[in-house]
């Protein structure tokens, strides 16, 4: 029996961890299902990595592994659910590094769960690029002439994000920092939902211009929603967007 809850995977950081289960422990699991919750809804960084790990996690444990969404406040009812379980290791969390990490901070006494005791590590699954993504029709190129747009409409602009708390938010209110802009956050409940109202800016009912999304988000949002990557948020180029232009 596993000795404390899990903590299984972080978009951003992404990391599984866990408790090391006592030598006896180890040759009985797992003889039932395992349950990975997620804080965001289905199509989101967090959610893809999670399915992602399904297949090969059901060819080593030899059990079926099942996906839970569960989203709102900022991931946090997901979190709680699986800091609250039993410590069994049949509930496991799929998460960004905001409800494990950052939400501590933001949220204090409001939070049902303390990240540092009621959750266990497992391992590091990935690392996930932050993008920012811009409706297909704006008239930017690079991130040098989005900042010139934004600063030629000030406050007519806003980006949005998986939620309070997470690295897209955070990398968008660094933008606006190093950048010298304000562009006006607008939460969602996950990052595939976060991308879709910029297609409603461009026709003109309203909705996003731009989002600051997890990479893996952006391939399936861009054919359903006219959206195009622009810039990486970090400094280092990936050969999975080699260029910051295009």
């Amino acid at each position: 029996m596993l000795t404390r809850r899990h903590l299984l995977a972080s978009a951003g950081a992404a990391a599984v961890c866990a408790a090391s289960p006592p030598a006896d422990a180890q040759s009985k699991y797992a003889s039932q299902p395992v349950h990975i919750l997620v804080g965001y809804p289905a199509g989101g960084g967090v959610d893809i990595i999670a399915r992602l790990l399904q297949d090969p996690m059901k060819a080593a444990l030899g059990q079926p592994i099942i996906v839970e969404n569960r989203a709102g406040a900022s991931a946090m009812l997901a979190t709680a659910a699986v800091a609250k379980a039993a410590p069994d290791g049949y509930t496991l969390l799929a998460c960004a590094s905001g409800e494990v990490a950052i939400n501590h901070f933001l949220f204090k006494e409001k939070m049902a769960y303390d990240p540092a005791k009621e959750l266990a590590a497992i391992a590091l699954v990935g690392i996930v690029p932050c993008v920012v993504v811009v409706e297909s029709a704006t008239p930017v190129n690079n991130p040098k002439e989005l900042i010139a747009y934004i600063k030629e409409n000030p406050g007519k602009l806003s980006f949005s994000s998986s939620g309070i708390g997470n690295p897209q938010q955070l990398a968008g209110e660094l933008m606006n920092t190093m950048a010298g802009t304000k562009v006006l956050h607008v939460p969602y409940r996950g990052a595939a939902p976060a991308v879709t109202p910029r297609r409603s800016a461009a026709s003109g009912t309203g909705g996003t211009r731009s989002s600051s999304a997890s990479r893996p988000t952006c391939p399936g949002a861009s054919r359903s929603t006219r959206s195009t990557v622009r810039s990486p948020t970090s400094t280092r180029r990936r050969s999975t967007r080699p260029s910051s232009t295009s």
